[in-house]
């Protein structure tokens, strides 16, 4: 029965997508926030910006550069990459390096707003301090 649900989850995310068509040597830039980190005592207790650039090697892999600026913490150089096995669906990974580096593992969705324009959201997982992070933003496909 759960074989079935996926199944038709996966059809149904193909049939109904609305991404942006990327393909290879497209750039995809985008500036997103988080929006909610479980290490957060309160709501927007602090703020962390995202600011990335994309560029694919193939339609389904893209290789990530960009910086993360956290307030009362640091700035972060990302290095990582990007692959949509469903598109509009991506999975990420990413190295952020500075004073107190780390890695997360996450997964987004993109959908198309019109244009070039898309919407992102997503959610990663960073390692060191086993948190969660909720990122919204938008992103712009050239």
């Amino acid at each position: 029965m759960i074989i079935r649900k996926l199944i038709f989850l996966a059809i149904f995310f193909c049939i109904c997508q609305q991404g942006l068509a990327q393909s290879k040597g497209n750039f995809l830039l985008g500036v997103g926030m988080d929006l909610y980190r479980t290490d957060n005592s309160g709501f927007a207790e602090r703020s962390q910006i995202g600011l990335e650039g994309n560029y694919f090697f193939t339609s389904k892999f893209s290789g990530t550069i960009g910086l993360d600026f956290w307030s009362g913490r640091e700035t972060f150089f990302v290095l990582g990459g990007r692959f949509y096995p469903i598109d509009p669906v991506f999975i990420k990974m990413k190295g952020l390096i500075g004073d107190n580096s780390d890695v997360t593992l996450g997964m987004g969705y993109q959908r198309g707003i019109g244009g070039n324009f898309s919407f992102e959201g997503g959610m990663d997982f960073y390692f060191d301090p086993g948190e969660l992070g909720i990122r919204l933003g938008l992103a712009y496909l050239f």
